[in-house]
């Protein structure tokens, strides 16, 4: 029985030893398999945190600035750039413009002198002011600029205003004065002298005829002076 024993127990440890030698081989490729995987999924995790990073918190626009720091632009700033345009305050000022109506009378005062017909500027009061230049359209179709030297409201709610036209060296008076009734004045150039009227509601504005050549009685013409 003794050697039995002994047999016995000689056999299991030579099968123990058979057994882990056979799978020794085994145990070593299913550590080596598991390692490169283990690898390779630690080379995908930096990628996909590359590629997928993780959202940030949105950051609050700025406020606009409130209306007490925003300062008005100036009046050279406000101009358009590479547009030579005019300001308004430079515009031309006309105290009338030529038209074309026909008069259903034709006064005999300009009957046989050059005349034209013409629409006021019903606004001129509150458009100039003294030194300014307004332009005045002859009936010979030539146009005169004056310098407004006065201006005045009547008591009756009329407009004057009086000025001067400068032509060689000489000042030559004008007075125009704006009403209800119409519109009436005159002009004083350097080779005539013109008056403003209105017929029947249109306005007219005519070359003064000359004076006749044989005219001693006439209180306009200065008397001689005797030596």
């Amino acid at each position: 029985m003794k050697n039995n024993k002994g047999l016995f127990f000689v056999l299991a440890i030579t099968a123990s030893i058979l057994l882990l030698i056979y799978f020794q081989p085994f145990t070593t490729n299913k550590h080596q398999t598991q390692q490169p995987g283990q690898q390779q999924e630690k080379q995908k995790q930096p990628e996909q945190s590359i590629s997928a990073p993780l959202p940030t918190a949105l950051k609050p626009l700025p406020s606009p600035p409130s209306r007490a720091t925003i300062k008005p632009l100036k009046p050279g700033q406000l101009s358009l750039q590479g547009n030579d345009i005019e300001p308004e305050d430079d515009a031309e000022i006309s105290a009338w413009q030529v038209n074309k109506q026909a008069l259903a009378r034709v006064p005999t005062t300009f009957a046989d002198t050059p005349y034209q017909t013409i629409s006021f500027n019903d606004s001129l009061h509150a458009e100039i002011s003294v030194g300014d230049t307004v332009s005045l359209p002859l009936p010979d179709g030539s146009t005169v600029e004056v310098t407004v030297t006065k201006e005045r409201l009547e008591k009756n709610g009329d407009y004057t205003f009086e000025g001067n036209i400068e032509q060689n060296n000489h000042s030559y008076p004008v007075v125009i004065t704006q009403g209800a009734g119409g519109t009436f004045g005159s002009i004083a150039t350097n080779d005539n002298t013109y008056s403003i009227t209105t017929v029947d509601g249109v306005g007219v504005i005519y070359q003064n005829p000359p004076l006749p050549p044989s005219h001693d009685d006439d209180f306009l013409i200065v008397p001689k002076i005797n030596q």
